[in-house]
């Protein structure tokens, strides 16, 4: 069980973030910056503190919310993505 939920966290996080704005920032300040450990450490803690904040934030939300509201805000949350997809400008 600890394992599914660790590789579905990975691989969605993982798909999700590629290549997006995110990732050309840091590309940016790899360039800047000489010492790119420093962004490393930068970008990585950032990422982390994000991460808490989402954790925690959905773990209230799991326990104060209605299962049926939860769901209907993932809805609400994921249609302006899929919206993105399918899209032609």
């Amino acid at each position: 069980m600890i394992l599914t939920s660790l590789i579905s966290s990975f691989v969605l996080i993982f798909l999700s973030e590629l290549a997006d704005k995110t990732q050309v920032l840091i590309l940016g300040l790899s360039t800047r910056f000489e010492n790119r450990m420093h962004v490393f450490a930068g970008v990585a803690l950032a990422h982390v503190i994000m991460d808490v904040i989402g954790v925690v934030a959905g773990g209230l939300v799991s326990i104060t919310l209605p299962p049926m509201l939860s769901k209907l805000f993932g809805i609400g949350f994921l249609r302006p993505k899929g919206r993105s997809f399918t899209a032609s400008e």
